[in-house]
């Protein structure tokens, strides 16, 4: 067994269908291909066989009409119906954007059947992946163990059977220095989320190697934009021309990021480099401008420098999570709003209580991350009651999201979201930073640890541990 020291993440998560769970697996997604993943030509369902973790063989893929995956919000339920059998383990990835058919790490399990094998589906957690869960420990491990009938391995592994490695253990260590402590010692062979601080230490050891993941998501400074002052966009703006990225990057990330504008990374589809310039010439690190910006929406400098209109100072508290990194990008947006005139208190919170705050909109700016694969992710950021980190909607945006969630034609459907974000940026309901570069630290006994530049996820299909 050898162990990988992660931060707390989500095993499971309920749809909101009444007939569906989907828990999450191990596969990894990529691009739907339907002469290889599952249809014949004329769109008529192949038959791909997988055994499940806990059940016999099942069919895996056998959709009748695909087109009845694009929809309405109700793919996942369609989806189940249009199966020629009862569907307990799939590889497909089934949701509502057009764009989602692909392989991925989504197990579709129906619900009656998953109460039927066992009532507990959400401790214990079954897929058709290359590993089995054996255990959980709350706050401590989870423990996976080698599926030795797995035999349909993905087309990017050399080793289409069981895995090399008997057994896997997910470490769950939150704190920064705890996490790297056990790497060195070798309590872990791999360490998910290196902090930026170390990878310089690590880059020149012999007895560990990196490899290198870019974020499929960004990093943003959010605004509240249901509380004063970013109900005004004057203001909204001008803290968009305030923030110097570089900075941020090269000081409290040591350059293990890339600075972005626009709304979607390079990672996304729907990116554009012309987004990108657009949100750079309409918002450039000008303090100069920045402060004009304000004064022409009515603010004024006080006697200490903080800004003030009708007997009220432009201030503000920043959320931001413990982790150490976080707390230093905070230290240096305080300092950057502080120079236009913005008087910034940073709070640092649990990341859960955040979470669970942010919808409920107590919350004035949060410094926080998102992470898709797909340009439908601005649905879950700026359609009117969804909106749970900035609060930001309008009706355009809401018909035009809607388009894009059901539009077939791949040009088209880009062309929407361009609107989107040329909407979002004009806007400027909150400030993109920067897209993350992670890097995974990997102990040198352990041999052909290979991570997916698309997910993130790690790929041990062909990894084992070297004789000593």
């Amino acid at each position: 067994m050898f162990g990988i020291a992660t931060v707390p993440t989500v095993a499971a998560v309920a749809t909101d269908e009444p007939d569906v769970v989907v828990l999450l697996g191990e596969a990894v997604r990529e691009r739907f291909d339907p002469l290889r993943d599952g249809f014949d030509p004329l769109g008529r369902p192949r038959k791909l066989t997988a055994r499940h973790h806990v059940r016999r063989p099942v069919a895996v893929g056998p959709l009748a009409e695909a087109e009845d995956l694009f929809v309405g919000p109700r793919a996942h339920h369609q989806a189940v119906d249009a199966l020629e059998e009862r569907l307990v383990a799939a590889r497909f990835v089934l949701l509502s954007t057009p764009e989602f058919l692909k392989p991925g790490d989504v197990t579709l399990v129906v619900r009656d059947i998953a109460v039927e094998a066992r009532t507990d589906i959400g401790e214990r957690p079954s897929g058709a992946g290359p590993f089995r869960f054996v255990e959980r420990v709350r706050g401590s491990h989870l423990t996976f163990q080698r599926f030795e009938d797995y035999a349909w391995g993905p087309r990017y592994v050399k080793n289409k059977r069981a895995p090399f490695v008997e057994a896997v253990r997910l470490r769950i260590i939150p704190d920064e220095a705890t996490r790297m402590l056990e790497l060195d010692r070798g309590g872990v062979q791999v360490v998910m989320s290196v902090p930026t601080q170390e990878v310089r230490r690590l880059r020149d050891r012999k007895d560990v190697y990196l490899l290198r993941a870019r974020e499929n998501g960004i990093t943003y400074l959010g605004f509240n934009n249901k509380k004063w002052p970013f109900t005004e966009q004057k203001v909204r703006q001008a803290l968009s021309m305030a923030v110097q990225r570089d900075h941020v990057i090269r000081f409290a990330l040591e350059g293990q990021a890339k600075p972005i504008y626009g709304p979607l990374p390079p990672t996304i589809p729907g990116f554009s480099e012309k987004i990108e310039e657009l949100s750079k010439t309409s918002y450039p690190f000008d303090r100069r401008k920045a402060r004009e910006v304000l004064a022409e929406g009515g603010w004024r400098p006080g006697p200490d420098g903080i800004m003030t209109k009708d007997g009220k100072r432009l201030a503000a508290s920043l959320w931001v999570t413990n982790e150490p990194v976080n707390q230093r990008i905070g230290m240096i947006l305080q300092s950057q709003l502080r120079a236009i005139g913005m008087q910034v208190d940073l709070e640092v919170l649990e990341d859960a209580t955040i979470r669970a705050n942010t919808p409920r909109g107590l919350h004035e700016m949060i410094l926080w991350p998102y992470g898709w694969f797909d340009p439908d992710i601005l649905a879950s950021l700026f359609y009117t009651g969804r909106s749970i980190r900035t609060h930001y909607s309008t009706p355009e945006l809401d018909r035009l999201l809607d388009a894009g969630r059901t539009t077939m034609d791949h040009e088209r459907r880009m062309a929407i979201y361009f609107d989107v974000q040329k909407k979002l940026v004009e806007a400027a309901p909150w400030v993109p930073l920067y897209v993350r570069e992670h890097a995974i630290a990997v102990r040198s006994e352990v041999a052909d640890v290979k991570v997916h530049p698309y997910t993130n996820a790690i790929i041990l299909n062909d990894a084992y541990i070297k004789r000593r």
